[in-house]
Formats: structure tokens, sequence, C-alpha cells
């Protein structure tokens, strides 16, 4: 495996993000604990490979010298904390984390990760876009209005 991406976790989180890596042309791959969600990822075409993603050695064994972002969708911010700990330290590597309640996002980014995502939250963000798009509001006053409450978010304790 030699993917840019290695994506830990395959569930609707994981799966998304394999899709616009895809799209965007990205090389990515997967460890997934699910033997199901390996075989869909494989094909789906994903380089996906049974495993725990929680488990440093696993992860470290899928490693390569092309891999840049290591995005952890496990649902287990203890088991993110451990791997932005372990992996953030390598100068080319860059950890971004799922993070299961917004107070464990600060966790994260002290754990080493240069992001932290709540997909809940996200997906509030999401909804508070399409409705400002619906009432006519201008992109770039959404995108303003969007990264603010992001900030709001990220930076609650």
């Amino acid at each position: 495996m030699q993917p840019t991406v290695l994506i830990l976790g395959y569930g609707r989180v994981g799966r998304t993000a394999a899709e616009i890596c895809r799209s965007a042309g990205i090389s990515f791959g997967v460890i997934e604990l699910d033997i199901d969600r390996v075989r869909l990822a494989q094909r789906e075409g994903a380089q996906a490979q049974y495993g725990d993603g929680a488990d440093p050695s696993v992860v470290e064994r899928a490693l390569s010298p092309s891999t840049q972002v290591i995005l952890t969708s496990i649902p287990d911010t203890a088991a993110n904390a451990a791997l932005a700990r372990r992996f953030a330290p390598r100068p080319n590597v860059r950890i971004i984390a799922r993070a299961s309640r917004v107070r464990d996002i600060r966790t994260l980014l002290q754990a080493g990760a240069v992001r932290a995502l709540v997909p809940e939250a996200e997906g509030a963000l999401g909804f508070a876009e399409a409705v400002l798009a619906q009432l006519g509001v201008e992109a770039p006053r959404i995108l303003s209005l969007i990264e603010k409450q992001r900030d709001v978010i990220t930076n609650q304790r």
C-alpha cells in the first residue's frame, strides 16, 4: 500500500472521505476491523486491509513514505488521541481525527492532531449552510458564518 492518505475506519465517515479522495485523484488506503467493510472498500476500488486501526502497530505497517495524512475516523477519542501522540511527531505526517464530543476536540489537538472534527457538529454546519443558501444568502457570507461557528465549536471547552 502506497497511500497519500491512510483512512482508519470505513464506516460512514471514512467511506465518505474515501469517495472524496477518489474523486480528487488522491491515493488512499483503508484499515478496517469489519471484514464486510474491507470487502466493500475493495469492491469500491480501495486499497483496503483488515486490521484494527486503533492499534499503532497495524497503522505503522500500512504507512509508506508517500503517506502524508492519517485520517482516523474511529469513533473513540482515546484511541485517536493515542494515535495522534504516536504519529504526529513524524515530520511528513499529519493527523486528522474524529472526536466523539465537542469537548474532545481540544484533547485531540493537544495530542498532535492538526484537525479534530465531530461528525454530528459538521453535519449541523452543513444543514445551516443549506438553509442559508435556500434563503438566498450569498456564498461568501455563508462561508464566513460557517467558519465563525466552526471556530466557536472548536474552541469550546
